[in-house]
């Protein structure tokens, strides 16, 4: 009896952590892949503001441009101790160097008294956060922000909050395992009773 309960016990704790950890994982790679598109949306929106041929449309335009970036920035700042592993850890905290880089830049561009400076603090923002999408872009590709809008499909649907798939099939197995188990020991027990007690009676 003592062992059997000891058996559910350890089932349920390793469902457990098998659930939270892919809760871990998932809320990470969203939060990471939500930097990527916002990421490519600074981009652009340096590159629009790049075309301004006065200082004060130029600076109106980074000004949109660092608020994004601040974006990301915080972005990257949650999932950083959300990191599945060390790899993760990593390549985040590089990307985050970039995102810092770009934004020291971008508010350079705020205090610069003329056009030429402006534009070249600009510039070495538009390098620091392109640095920081082709970071991320090839594990998490970012969907084009022009592009129009398209018949969803299958693989574009958005990750809900909802628990993951693989552990709730592999809880699944877990659990039919352990009833399987569990049938068979209280079959055994069964037996082993009633041998009991056909030799009492002998």
């Amino acid at each position: 009896m003592v062992r059997r309960i000891l058996a559910i016990v350890a089932l349920g704790l390793l469902l457990q952590t098998l659930v939270l950890g892919s809760a871990f994982a998932q809320d990470f790679r969203s939060l990471v892949s939500q930097a990527a598109a916002t990421n490519q949306t600074w981009v652009s929106q340096i590159d629009q503001a790049l075309q301004a041929t006065d200082l004060a449309t130029l600076q109106a335009g980074a000004a949109t441009a660092l608020a994004t970036g601040q974006r990301v920035q915080s972005l990257l700042q949650a999932a950083l101790p959300l990191a599945p592993d060390d790899a993760s850890r990593s390549r985040v905290q590089g990307v985050l160097a970039h995102v810092t880089a770009a934004l020291q830049s971008g508010q350079q561009v705020a205090q610069a008294r003329d056009f030429d400076t402006a534009r070249s603090e600009l510039n070495a923002e538009r390098g620091e956060a392109q640095e920081a999408l082709s970071e991320l872009a090839p594990l998490f590709p970012p969907s084009p922000t022009a592009a129009p809008a398209a018949t969803p499909t299958p693989a574009a649907l958005p990750t809900t909050g909802g628990m993951p798939a693989s552990a709730v099939i592999l809880g699944g197995l877990a659990t039919i395992l352990a009833g399987f188990t569990l049938r068979r020991a209280d079959q055994r027990s069964g037996l082993t009773d009633s041998g009991e007690a056909r030799h009492a009676r002998r």
